[in-house]
């Protein structure tokens, strides 16, 4: 089979499973393995199916019942949703079900350890919520994420705040963000926002090849090290692995030290 994706992820390998299983009906012998040539290269990747391709006999099984009426795909909310043009409806249908997908953020392995719980709706998660307690000496702040809390929330349609969150403040502030391209496995772009005692200044470094990614990161160091006592904020934790991973090619490492 043939990808034009840089990796390899389960749908894909299940796909060639399933095309195995079509040759063994015909051939009479099942496959152990297949091939999948993936990237702008054409790197050939060796799948081992699973013993009896099991997993493309269940797989077919389950269309089969839903083409024949005997069973309707389960419902599962995902982030392509907004683009799809059955949302509402699908919307609709979960909040009729009250089904654990409401939650954002929520995978299928997680619905699926919560239903050997027996939690199956957002009613029942929402009531085991229980704020934990802080120990006297706990001086961490917590980043757990309390999916209970967000069901709590979605019920009861208020919103819930855990602490009192403290932003820090000061004469510069710098917001960083990064975007990347998963399948050619660089960053492409580098933005940031400067606000200081002049105003505002907005920045943007773009890389068109791997190549230029050091380039764009230098630019983007620079920048910070104009200030003494900057504040750089980021969205998530995406920004600092991509600092922490240009830290080693850095010829000069303590600006980059600096900005984490």
């Amino acid at each position: 089979m043939f990808s034009g994706t840089r990796q390899i992820r389960k749908p894909q390998r299940l796909l060639l499973e399933v095309m195995g299983l079509c040759l063994s009906r015909i051939q009479g012998i099942a496959p152990s393995a297949g091939i999948i040539y993936c990237g702008l290269e054409c790197a050939a990747t060796t799948v081992r199916f699973t013993s009896n391709l099991r997993a493309a006999e269940e797989l077919v099984d389950e269309v089969t019942r839903m083409q024949q009426g005997d069973a309707s795909p389960k419902l599962l909310l995902n982030p392509h949703c907004p683009a799809c043009e059955f949302r509402r409806q699908c919307h609709a249908q979960a909040v009729k079900e009250d089904t654990l997908s409401l939650l954002r953020g929520l995978k299928e392995k997680e619905v699926k350890r919560y239903g050997r719980k027996g939690l199956f709706t957002l009613t029942q998660l929402a009531h085991t919520f229980r704020p934990r307690r802080k120990g006297r000496r706990s001086n961490r702040r917590s980043s757990h994420r309390y999916h209970a809390l967000q069901a709590l929330a979605i019920r009861d349609k208020r919103v819930y705040v855990m602490g009192a969150p403290e932003v820090p403040n000061g004469a510069v502030r710098i917001y960083l963000d990064v975007e990347s391209n998963p399948d050619e496995g660089f960053v492409y772009l580098v933005g940031m926002i400067v606000y200081d005692s002049c105003g505002e200044t907005r920045y943007s470094f773009w890389a068109d090849s791997k190549d230029q990614e050091r380039e764009i990161f230098d630019q983007m160091v620079a920048v910070v090290a104009r200030y003494e006592d900057a504040l750089v904020f980021c969205y998530g934790g995406y920004e600092r692995s991509f600092v922490k991973r240009m830290r080693r090619q850095a010829a000069r490492k303590r600006p980059v030290a600096k900005l984490l």
